[in-house]
């Protein structure tokens, strides 16, 4: 006598998971002056713009720019009273026209390589700084 035994398949369901999102780039960051901080994805745009600081003028102590950024609108910055910190990546390479006017606290800066056009007036009424660095090929003469 011969008994066939037939096994039964096992079925395990595969279940895909679902991969975590990409990081989320970040456009900007603003310390301001009660220690908080506000923040923005990058986005469609690649300038920080004044209607994005205007809120936070008299209150913003330091900035960093994400690499998203490669221009600094025109009066982005301007009358940031409190900024004494910013820094931005070498991937700006425009400063607009009047972008740091009246930030009177901003006594450094670094112009990273990547800067092209610095405009006119970007760092008008500021009579305190006292370091600004910048980089040989920043400092290179356009033809």
């Amino acid at each position: 006598d011969t008994t066939e035994i037939e096994a039964e398949e096992e079925i395990i369901p595969i279940t895909q998971e679902t991969p975590p999102p990409p990081p989320v780039e970040m456009k900007y960051s603003f310390t301001l002056n009660d220690s908080s901080t506000v923040s923005a994805e990058c986005d469609d745009t690649s300038a920080v713009i004044f209607p994005e600081v205007s809120a936070y003028t008299s209150t913003i102590t330091s900035v960093e720019l994400g690499d998203c950024v490669d221009n600094i609108g025109n009066w982005a910055f301007s009358g940031c009273t409190s900024l004494t910190s910013f820094t931005m990546s070498d991937n700006v390479t425009v400063l607009g026209y009047l972008a740091f006017n009246s930030c009177p606290n901003l006594t450094s800066i670094e112009i990273p390589s990547g800067i092209t056009e610095i405009q006119f007036g970007t760092f008008s009424r500021i009579s305190f700084i006292v370091w600004l660095y910048f980089t040989l090929s920043a400092c290179a003469r356009k033809e």
